[in-house]
């Protein structure tokens, strides 16, 4: 499983805010793929905005309550997670490349500043593989197997 990370830096003071995910800002991922993070207060949860483009993502957008949202989905207007000190986000809804995240208190009030997170669907993107027995190259956006012509007469 691949993740995303990205730290988020409390805007007022520059220290940095418990919020981190656990891999940089600019992934590729596959769809369904959890976006980790941890260290964010346990009363506390993480809020996002999805887009096709960077949106707009403050602290007077957090609630203020927790969500109960598990995946970053189509959500343009805001989504959160359930409080806690760590956990993943499911990136289900490949068309939503780009990612704002913040965390709020379960006071209704932001942590830190938001910060973009933009995903690449790996699955749109191929690269060569070597195969072994001589085999050719063979593009493993599906994750199908490659397999030799002497393979494949045995399976025959």
């Amino acid at each position: 499983m691949k993740v995303a990370a990205v730290t988020i830096l409390a805007a007022a003071t520059g220290a940095n805010a418990v919020l981190t995910l656990t891999a940089g800002n600019a992934q590729s991922i596959i769809k369904d793929a959890a976006v980790a993070y941890t260290g964010i207060t346990p009363a506390n949860s993480v809020c996002w905005k999805t887009g096709t483009s960077a949106p707009t993502l403050a602290v007077a957008d957090c609630p203020a309550n927790a969500g109960t949202a598990t995946a970053f989905g189509t959500s343009t207007t805001g989504e959160c997670s359930a409080a806690g000190a760590a956990g993943s986000i499911t990136w289900n809804t490949v068309t939503q490349t780009h990612i704002a995240l913040i965390e709020c208190s379960g006071t209704g009030t932001g942590v830190g500043t938001a910060t973009q997170l933009v995903l690449t669907n790996a699955a749109t993107t191929t690269a060569p593989v070597a195969a072994a027995s001589g085999a050719t190259t063979a593009a493993v956006a599906t994750g199908a197997a490659c397999l030799t012509a002497a393979a494949l007469a045995i399976l025959v």
